[in-house]
């Protein structure tokens, strides 16, 4: 029975769940220092310890020189976050003060990468707004974030910025797969060649494509002065199948860096199965920079494959999109299944360029379609091949315009095309395409849109490509009219606003949100009026409700502000119909049109509160023997007896019995006989006395702890009064006793 009791004891300490738990790091914390709330915080991220999955650090506003490398994973439901500390979620917390809520500085002095999740998976570091989380490398860091290495997954990075590192900024490393970089700006990062703001190493695709999205990235190299000059890249994909997509985000070189002359490429790509969509790329028109430069090297056998660049603004710079096969390799197929579509590439000094010493056997399958090429700044042709005789591209639907100095829209090797017609005649490209001034909205790089004046073929005169992806740079919808538009921006009237989703509730980031509070509310409004039809709605991939079917047990009322149904407010209210979970974080989507066809889609996250267990352990009724109040106890029945329950994880090695308040105190294993009604909820305990109770005596016993899980503790105490001691036999009274003498 013994043996078995200390299975059962063992078998319950790994059992016990393990809590997530918030943590603490403020570099001006004077408490014990061991991260338990903000009077008592880590002065450093070097000082973060003992962290599980499930947890989140939070960091509270001051300038740190600490760096720290993961030692755990988190798990798809409990990731494990670094996050800036803000007044929504510590308001109310321990030793909080309303000025930890400020800017986050991290100044690095060691080579040390500031944050390395260190090979681990499903880990988030946020810094909430990118102006107020600084990561500063000082030229003395390698990296800002490893973000993964050697197949980590599913971590993200998002809302900092990052700069003045050695090496890379962020980094992607070797056979990594759906990360995420996000919402950051990341700047002035790289030494030597190779090197730059953004890694993205070698990938799989077992979890998902890596994500590269709506950052601002900018100026690589970290510094002024360098010599020599850094031919250090913005983005940089190297030698393997790397499974990223790169998209809306905001990429660009200056001349900030006044010793440079060298190339410094917005986007590096010597890798294959990468998407490039959506990105707003410009840089100095007096520097050597590629917008998309893909490249193989010589020594090397790699094939570069599966690479779409569609819906971006390239402006400026060298030009858009450069193909490279250095001169010494073997005469190979080295680029296949490259797609180029929808792109306006505005006043670089090569909109598509091809350089290769091999072009009949180098490619495969390039696809170039739905293009504007606009020059009025260089003397190069728009679209430049070196050499002749290549094979293997597709050149149509595209849209030429070129203006002095030069009038050359195509040429290979030394022959020059300078009209459609040439074009034509000469490679059998361009059936579709077309050539003119396209008649933009402006010239900056942040207009460039077509509008009614546009002609055709730039409007309604491209090709649909809705098999690779349906909406424009702005994500509207493709296409408007009656065909697609050429170039990355889709025309559609007046109205170029999608609708607009406001009064979020629960409100974006919300946490502790109640599991009983089944309701999710938002408003749609637009300048025009919302289609209600097509509004579409779902909680975390769920089957989607519609303003006039929801799945059951799931609600959806959709109350116009004022009749008729297409109206410019509509709002929304979502009823979920059973309660949500505990402690999980959901996710709310959003996918909505105007009535002239503007798209929006948009989601939000909020996370529950956690279990709080508030209820104690009880006595079993009709379990305590003695029962309280009773009499007349045989003296000699030693044992005491009793069942003690908990509705979710009674501790066993909690219960602590005393009989009477000086006797000595009685554990399970100690005293106390425990062994397991229901397990881990309902507990039976024996104790037997060392000698038999004494006669007519009242004994006071004491439960004088009873611990669950969540620290709710049951004490309790009865009496009982044993039997009278059995009364001495008298002779009776009618006998005579004679004593005779001899």
């Amino acid at each position: 029975m013994k043996n078995l009791l200390l299975v059962v004891l063992s078998a319950l300490l790994f059992s016990v769940p393990s809590w997530a738990a918030n943590y603490h790091v403020r570099k001006a914390a004077t408490g014990s220092n061991n991260g338990s709330d903000w009077t008592n915080a880590w002065n450093d991220l070097n000082n973060i310890s003992g962290i599980a999955a499930g947890d989140t650090v939070y960091i509270a506003a001051g300038t740190y020189t600490g760096a720290y490398s993961f030692s755990v994973s988190g798990t798809s439901g409990s990731r494990i976050t670094i996050k800036r500390a803000t007044v929504a979620e510590h308001g109310s917390s321990t030793g909080w003060s309303s000025g930890y809520d400020g800017t986050v500085t991290v100044n690095a002095t060691s080579s040390s990468t500031t944050f390395n999740t260190n090979a681990k998976n499903y880990i988030t570091l946020d810094g909430v707004d990118r102006t107020k989380f600084i990561l500063n490398g000082g030229v003395v860091a390698n990296n800002g974030i490893i973000l993964t290495s050697s197949g980590a997954h599913n971590n993200i990075a998002k809302n900092m910025k990052v700069y003045g590192y050695k090496s890379f900024g962020v980094e992607i490393a070797s056979n990594a797969g759906a990360n995420q970089i996000t919402l950051m700006e990341i700047y002035k990062n790289g030494s030597v060649h190779s090197d730059g703001n953004i890694h993205v190493g070698q990938g799989t695709n077992v979890y998902g494509y890596n994500d590269v999205s709506y950052n601002v990235i900018h100026e690589a190299g970290v510094s002024e002065s360098d010599s020599p000059p850094d031919p250090v890249d913005n983005i940089e994909m190297n030698l393997g199948d790397t499974y990223v997509n790169i998209h809306h985000n905001e990429i660009y070189q200056t001349t900030w860096d006044s010793n440079d002359s060298s190339s410094k490429d917005n986007i590096y790509v010597s890798a294959s199965y990468v998407r490039i969509y959506n990105n707003l790329i410009h840089s100095d028109p007096t520097k050597s920079n590629m917008s998309v430069f893909m490249n193989v090297l010589y020594q090397n056998s790699y094939m570069i494959q599966q690479v779409y660049v569609y819906n971006n603004v390239f402006y400026e710079g060298l030009g858009g999109v450069r193909l490279t096969q250095q001169l010494g390799g073997a005469s190979t197929l080295r680029f296949k299944d490259i797609y180029v579509y929808n792109n306006t590439i505005h006043n670089g000094d090569l909109a598509i360029n091809v350089f290769c010493g091999y072009p009949a056997t180098a490619f495969q399958n390039i696809l170039v379609k739905n293009n504007i090429f606009h020059n009025s700044v260089s003397s190069n042709p728009m679209v430049n091949f070196r050499e002749s005789g290549v094979n293997g591209f597709t050149f149509d639907y595209n849209y030429y315009n070129t203006t002095s100095p030069s009038s050359t829209l195509m040429k290979l090797g030394s022959t020059s095309y300078t009209s459609l017609a040439a074009i034509r005649s000469g490679t059998a490209w361009e059936d579709n395409g077309g050539a003119g001034n396209p008649l933009y909205d402006g010239t900056a790089y942040t207009q460039l849109h077509l509008t009614s004046s546009s002609p055709s073929p730039a409007r309604d005169g491209g090709l649909n490509l809705s098999s690779v992806f349906t909406t424009d740079k702005d994500d509207i919808i493709r296409p408007q009219g009656s065909a697609w538009d050429i170039g990355a921006y889709e025309y559609h009237g007046v109205d170029v606003t999608p609708p607009v989703i406001s009064n979020r509730s629960p409100i974006p980031g919300a946490t502790n949100w109640p599991i009983t509070n089944r309701n999710v509310s938002f408003t749609i409004s637009d300048g025009t009026s919302v289609d209600r039809s097509t509004m579409l709605f779902n909680i975390s991939g769920e089957t989607n409700s519609t303003c006039s079917t929801s799945p059951s047990p799931r609600t959806v009322t959709c109350t116009p502000v004022s009749p008729p149904d297409d109206v410019a407010t509509l709002n929304i209210a979502y009823n979920r119909g059973v309660d949500w979970n505990y402690s999980t974080t959901y996710t709310g989507n959003v996918d909505v049109y105007d009535t002239v066809g503007n798209r929006q889609t948009t989601n939000w996250s909020f996370t529950t509160e956690a279990f709080v267990d508030s209820q104690a352990p009880t006595m079993v009724a009709g379990s305590q023997s003695p029962a309280p109040g009773a009499t007349d106890w045989l003296v000699t029945d030693r044992n005491v007896q009793f069942d003690i329950e908990d509705n979710i994880q009674l501790v066993d090695t909690s219960i602590q019995f005393r009989v009477g308040a000086g006797g000595s105190v009685n554990i399970c294993g100690s005293g106390l006989l425990c062994s397991w009604v229901d397990p881990n909820k309902r507990i039976h305990a024996v104790y037997t006395n060392g000698t038999d109770w004494g006669f007519s005596t009242s004994y006071v016993l004491y439960i004088l702890q009873a611990m669950d899980s969540s620290n709710n503790n049951f004490t309790t105490n009865w009496t009982f009064s044993t039997e009278s001691a059995p009364q001495p036999t008298k002779p009776p009274s009618d006998i005579e006793i004679h004593i005779e003498s001899p």
